[in-house]
């Protein structure tokens, strides 16, 4: 049976897609940080009849050692992805919310990785444009575990590789086999995807 850590997964519409493409069985541990964002994490589950998902509240960086076949850090960003979607997410965006973030993602996708069990795979997605806080985010857990990328394809979606550089960085260059999502391509949001 397979087991799935959703890492951030509130308000749960991964998570249930999760079980739907596992029929409902395996073993899926949805977390949130925030326990505000729990309760719709726990209807959205029970209206859409999972079954196979149990429900923590941790602080991802201490969550307890466990190990995952899978799992999926839809990583807390700057959220510039969603502008189009929500105009209003512009007045609360700011340049200087990016390096904190970027630092939190870095301490989460360290963490996430060690939840791993051997040969698990790993999702990384955030919902903004910043290099900061994705490809460097990758180019630092491959500077820091033994991580391997692997190409992201999306059928009938058109996405653009990763960046291998940005203002004085320089990438490894495995990040080219990450994903960008451009809302003007696909008539959508903005996402990252690794």
């Amino acid at each position: 049976a397979t087991t799935v850590l959703d890492a951030c997964a509130a308000p749960g519409s991964k998570t249930t897609q999760l079980s739907a493409l596992m029929n409902n069985r395996g073993a899926i541990v949805a977390n949130d940080v925030e326990y505000e964002r729990i309760k719709p994490l726990k209807f959205n589950l029970e209206r859409s009849g999972t079954l196979n998902t149990v429900v923590t509240n941790y602080d991802l960086r201490s969550f307890p050692q466990m190990l995952f076949d899978v799992a999926l850090l839809d990583a807390p960003c700057t959220s510039e992805g969603i502008f189009r979607k929500n105009p209003r997410q512009m007045m609360s965006w700011s340049p200087k919310r990016i390096a904190p973030s970027a630092y939190r993602q870095k301490q989460l996708i360290l963490r996430t990785f060690d939840l791993l069990a051997d040969g698990g795979t790993l999702i990384y997605s955030t919902c903004t444009f910043a290099p900061e806080e994705n490809e460097a985010v990758i180019d630092y857990l491959l500077n820091e575990r033994p991580a391997e990328l692997e190409q992201v394809e999306v059928p009938n979606f058109r996405l653009m590789p990763g960046i291998t550089t940005w203002q004085n960085q320089t990438f490894d260059e495995r990040v080219r086999l990450t994903a960008r999502v451009l809302p003007h391509h696909n008539d959508t949001g903005g996402f990252y995807l690794a």
